[in-house]
């Protein structure tokens, strides 16, 4: 897998940073005069500060090597099933996206997270090691969540985040019972969901079924990984579900050979990583 253009956090903290120092300078200069000009840049400078100091405590929170090395123990399928279309979401990724969630956007620390479609837990496990207050594990398959399971207890306490894991289908009546059994009809539960959903090849649509179960269930942002070549089809079912979709970064995702259907050993896709924010407040 290979970042052909990302919104890094560490570059968009160096630009505000930057941005910030000018503004903090010129708040200085005109400090030295009297009237409204001067309360009001003193409040900007000081709301600037604010910003930073939160900015540095995410990122001390959450560092990108320590998440990785967090999640590399992690065990994934042992038989990969292709009507599922499983495939191990990788430490490496799982980390990058956790990082970029709660550092760039406090999509994390603090939050109840769904993962859904959870497989072996790998995201599960990155959103409790980056500060979750409570995250939920979502997943068809018994032999994954049985995975899963180990993999929660290979943590042995170095999180103490509540993971909780459940069998369903995104569109079974099961799992419509999460949502009535977490939360009210006018409350929804779950602050984010991260999630490295089916991408639609073997079961056509799944990939937006997902996408719309993701949107339903979240109170402020989703994040989601889909092929670029449906890039225009999830930016018009985001704004339909009251969403406004962003591609954080374009990657080639490349997939191991894992299931005799596979042809060649590896296989390459143009993959977008996803931010879609909330913006019809309900």
């Amino acid at each position: 897998m290979f970042l052909l253009r990302a919104e890094s956090p560490s570059v968009r903290s160096c630009a505000r940073g930057a941005g910030s120092e000018g503004t903090s300078a010129l708040a200085d200069e005109r400090t030295t005069h009297s009237g409204p000009d001067s309360r009001d840049t003193t409040e900007e400078q000081r709301d600037t500060r604010q910003q930073r100091g939160d900015e540095q405590m995410r990122t001390a929170r959450v560092r990108l090597k320590e998440l990785e090395a967090g999640l590399q123990p992690m065990r994934g399928f042992d038989v990969p099933k292709p009507d599922l279309e499983q495939y191990v979401t990788s430490a490496h990724l799982a980390a990058h996206m956790v990082f970029t969630a709660e550092t760039t956007h406090a999509d994390v620390g603090d939050k109840r997270v769904l993962d859904l479609g959870c497989g072996c837990g790998v995201l599960s496990v990155a959103c409790s090691l980056a500060g979750a207050s409570y995250v939920l594990g979502v997943d068809v398959d018994p032999d994954a969540l049985h995975i899963a399971r180990q993999n929660l207890a290979s943590l042995d306490g170095t999180s103490g985040v509540p993971i909780d894991l459940v069998q369903a289908d995104v569109a079974s009546a099961s799992f419509a019972g999460i949502l009535a059994s977490r939360g009210s009809d006018d409350e929804r539960f779950f602050d984010t969901v991260v999630m490295n959903p089916p991408f639609g090849t073997k079961n056509k649509g799944i990939d937006m079924r997902f996408l719309e179960a993701a949107c339903r269930m979240s109170k402020t942002a989703v994040y989601s990984l889909h092929k670029t070549s449906t890039r225009k089809h999830v930016e018009r079912k985001a704004k339909e579900w009251g969403f406004e979709a962003q591609v954080v970064a374009e990657m080639r995702y490349d997939l191991p050979k894992t299931m005799r259907m596979h042809k060649h050993k590896t296989l390459d896709i143009a993959v977008d990583f996803w931010r879609l924010q909330r913006i019809d407040v309900a």
